[in-house]
């Protein structure tokens, strides 16, 4: 149980790296042909917000 609950915190504390990582490839302009469109952009940002959003939430959550 020690060892999913462990997997959980890692899985919540990379997915806003993850989706950063993935923002800033689609934006740069050597990868012309893959680059992501304004909607696709915003989702990621709203993404990557709601993600860190969440990890904010669970550390604070902790250190009451």
């Amino acid at each position: 149980l020690l060892k999913a609950i462990l997997a959980m915190v890692g899985n919540l504390i990379l997915a806003p790296v993850a989706v950063l990582v993935i923002l800033y490839f689609v934006t740069r302009p050597s990868m012309a042909p893959f680059r992501a469109g304004r909607a696709r952009v915003a989702v990621l940002v709203v993404t990557a917000v709601f993600a860190t959003a969440l990890v904010a939430n669970g550390v604070w959550g902790l250190l009451r």
